[in-house]
């Protein structure tokens, strides 16, 4: 089992506790918003978690619990955003500073094999146009060279979500800009032309067009393949996943319940829901993004040496739990309040 956590919520900068503690109780439980009767439990186990894969943008908070992690005898990845847009275009994106100095902690810790640079999404607009995204791309692959030897790229697709954060973003007269399809190849070239010259393979995640011409691999965002070799372990191709950008759910090639899914979605920031601050003892995981109220009013949690009921706050939310395709799993995030 491939434990991805997780895209719609940055758990390692907002939840390391919470994910410590399900670590070391062995489980955590996966509750359907759709039909509040389906829990599932899923082990945590070592034997049963072949690699975790840590999605973030600020790896600050977790990086004091990999000893642990290491000790247990869990497998450690991250896939790492950096892409310092200006506060103006994503309030809760760490300083670049900031998150250049905490990439380089955590490769440093962990190696250059185990942490990909995501440039992710590639937002064109009138604050940030093209020549903007050129000049960041090349001085963010400068500063970690030979920190990663691997870069993911992808384009921003405007799907309904994203639409709603547009109309924001216009009110505030920041406009998304559709450049030229000669003006976007010559921008992802030159992406392809920095990375390696800095030492990194270059690839895109999720998207439906072929890049290779242009020096950019196809590539998945979690790929069996370059798992089995960082670690010296077989995985099967089929535990591969990749991500569709182009809808509000993400597609997954993986079988059966290979893939534990929390985390965040291009332009979501995990800081716009509150936090409880009691939910680090929750068994259930911390966030998501529609009201399940009308699901679920009261659930028992069981914690190792407790079991106290809890109700949802109103700010819980949620997203699909179930890729019914491919039978994956995806941990929903569900505040709680002990």
């Amino acid at each position: 089992m491939i434990i991805s956590a997780s895209r719609r919520t940055d758990i390692p900068a907002f939840y390391s506790r919470w994910f410590m503690n399900r670590i070391r109780a062995g489980y955590c439980v996966v509750v359907n918003p759709f039909n509040a009767r389906q829990v599932t439990r899923i082990s945590l186990a070592p034997r049963d978690v072949e690699v975790i894969v840590f999605w973030t943008r600020h790896a600050g908070p977790i990086l004091r619990h990999l000893p642990e992690l290491d000790r247990l005898g869990y497998r450690t990845t991250f896939q790492y955003t950096v892409v310092g847009y200006p506060r103006a275009v994503d309030p809760s994106v760490p300083p670049l500073e900031t998150a250049l100095r905490t990439f380089r902690e955590t490769a440093l810790r962990v190696g250059p094999d185990r942490i990909t640079w995501r440039y992710d999404p590639v937002f064109v607009s009138s604050l940030t146009d093209v020549p903007y995204h050129r000049d960041r791309f090349v001085r963010i692959a400068e500063a970690l060279r030979g920190l990663t030897r691997r870069s993911v790229v992808s384009v921003m697709h405007r799907y309904r979500k994203v639409e709603k954060r547009l109309k924001r973003l216009a009110a505030g007269g920041i406009h998304p800009l559709d450049p030229a399809e000669e003006a976007m190849q010559r921008l992802l070239a030159d992406f392809a032309e920095a990375a390696r010259r800095n030492g990194m393979q270059i690839s895109s995640c999720g998207s439906e067009t072929d890049l290779t011409s242009l020096g950019i691999d196809s590539g998945r965002c979690i790929d069996a393949e370059t798992l089995s070799r960082i670690f010296g372990i077989r995985l099967p191709a089929s535990k591969a996943c990749s991500r569709n950008q182009s809808g509000p759910t993400e597609s997954s090639k993986s079988v059966s319940s290979s893939a534990f899914e929390a985390a965040t979605d291009s332009f979501a920031s995990p800081a716009d829901t509150p936090v409880s601050s009691d939910s680090n003892t929750s068994v259930v995981s911390p966030i998501s993004n529609r009201s399940p109220e009308r699901n679920i009013r009261a659930l028992a949690i069981f914690c190792p040496l407790i079991c106290v009921p809890f109700r949802l706050p109103r700010s819980s939310t949620h997203h699909s739990p179930l890729d019914k395709n491919t039978r994956a799993w995806r941990l929903e995030t569900i505040g709680s309040r002990i």
